[in-house]
């Protein structure tokens, strides 16, 4: 029997690899087939490092592409699919024994292919199944607020509908008051309040992300939106153009594909170029892991033109770089923002039509172009404080990986709808 893992952005294939490695942790005696429907997740789980447990025999990694190849798997990755496409997918799902099933939901504002998956399955799993939602945010252009939801669709009852926050479960409920419910908390910031950043690490990445001494750091976690990115940034920049005492870093996105990476630096080369004239232009630098870095080697060999000067040769992955500053900023909140804010740092989301979920207090979070100003000012004077302090956390709880494999492994509360389904 197999546990199917369905994985579409960089966020769900982050959780639902977790766990996986939670579920090899517990010695579970199914196989585990992580399947990727989109490029970001097919990216990730192709580059995994040697020493990684998912590199186990007892692990399969399947991509949609492998079922409908890969020019439909481009055109379908923020649609859904029809036709010849959707059965020859079902076709592959039937091939499968699977005893349990764990949907990641997607970031791409249109992407309805795992919902579909886990439609399709619906008949075949009365326990052990889940959708699992990590968005810290409101926006009402994804397809699940926008189109699934408020279907209300008998299929949603045969799944636990994992949600990170109270407030995005109430919201959910407002669309479907029947949803099969549970509140997990959000991964990033359970891996937030396992500690407090280490200080050496945190001075050696400095160094990396060459900022000077004594200056304040903001990082910013781009996304993968060019337009809302261009305005968070410009808004930054005009603010901050003549403070000498901050250092801006830009963090490119892992999920973007070769031509939003392009299009996305570009952009962002022009906007800081415009700023020539102004202190702030020489504390503004682009940041990039390792596997940006080489998709970007791979591009260039190919001809593409990149504009990289204001990018940093060394590879730094965003979770360091984010830890390494005071404060994050983003279009909309964003799992590095969520983790910071967690261990008590200023966090800003810019765009006012996407609503954080995150409660605030107590998380010293900033929402909105109005706020921006009072984000900078904060920033400044809880950096010359020092310390900060964590958000306050119960001494027995569980983590949400943890509570979905619970779930997976047919572990339900009492009360749980699904439960009582699969006791009829």
């Amino acid at each position: 029997m197999t546990i199917l893992l369905v994985c579409h952005s960089v966020g769900d294939t982050e959780v639902l690899a977790e766990v996986a490695r939670c579920l090899l942790r517990r010695g579970i005696e199914e196989e585990i087939c992580l399947f990727t429907v989109g490029q970001a997740a097919k990216r990730m789980l192709s580059a995994l490092p040697a020493a990684d447990t998912l590199l186990n025999p007892r692990v399969k990694v399947h991509h949609l592409s492998e079922v409908i190849g890969d020019e439909p798997m481009r055109a379908v990755e923020n649609a859904s699919l029809e036709g010849d496409l959707l059965e020859r997918l079902q076709k592959y799902l039937d091939g499968i024994a699977i005893s349990r099933v764990l949907v990641g939901a997607p970031s791409q504002f249109d992407a309805a292919v795992p919902y579909q998956i886990a439609e399709y399955l619906s008949p075949r799993v009365q326990a052990g199944a889940g959708i699992s939602i990590t968005y810290p945010f409101l926006a009402e252009a994804f397809f699940l607020w926008k189109a699934l939801l408020p279907l209300k669709s008998e299929w949603f009852n045969h799944y636990i509908w994992f949600f990170p926050f109270l407030k995005a479960a109430a919201i959910a409920q407002r669309y479907c008051a029947d949803l099969p419910i549970e509140v997990t908390g959000h991964p990033a910031v359970d891996k937030a309040l396992e500690s407090l950043p280490d200080p050496a690490k945190v001075a050696a990445t400095r160094v990396d992300l060459e900022v000077v001494p004594g200056k304040i750091l903001l990082f910013v976690s781009g996304s993968k939106l060019v337009k809302e990115d261009h305005t968070l940034v410009r808004e930054l920049l005009l603010l901050l153009e003549n403070r000498d005492d901050i250092e801006l870093r830009l963090g490119l996105h892992p999920g973007m594909n070769d031509a939003q990476l392009v299009a996305y630096i570009d952009a962002m080369s022009i906007l800081i170029a415009e700023c020539a004239e102004k202190p702030i232009y020489r504390a503004i630098k682009i940041t990039a892991s390792s596997a940006i870095h080489e998709r970007l080697a791979s591009l260039a060999a190919r001809g593409s033109a990149i504009d990289a000067r204001y990018i940093l040769s060394k590879s730094i992955s965003g979770d360091d770089s984010a830890t390494a500053a005071q404060g994050v900023a983003s279009s909309a909140l964003a799992t590095l923002g969520m983790q910071r804010a967690a261990q008590g740092a200023p966090v800003y989301c810019h765009d006012e039509s996407i609503t954080p979920f995150v409660d605030s207090p107590p998380y010293p979070l900033f929402h909105g172009g109005r706020n921006i100003g009072l984000f900078v000012e904060y920033l400044t004077k809880s950096s010359a404080a020092g310390a900060t302090a964590r958000v306050p956390v119960a001494a027995e709880r569980q983590s949400a990986i943890e509570i979905m494999a619970d779930r997976l492994t047919g572990k339900l509360p009492d009360d749980s709808p699904v439960a009582a389904m699969a006791r009829k």
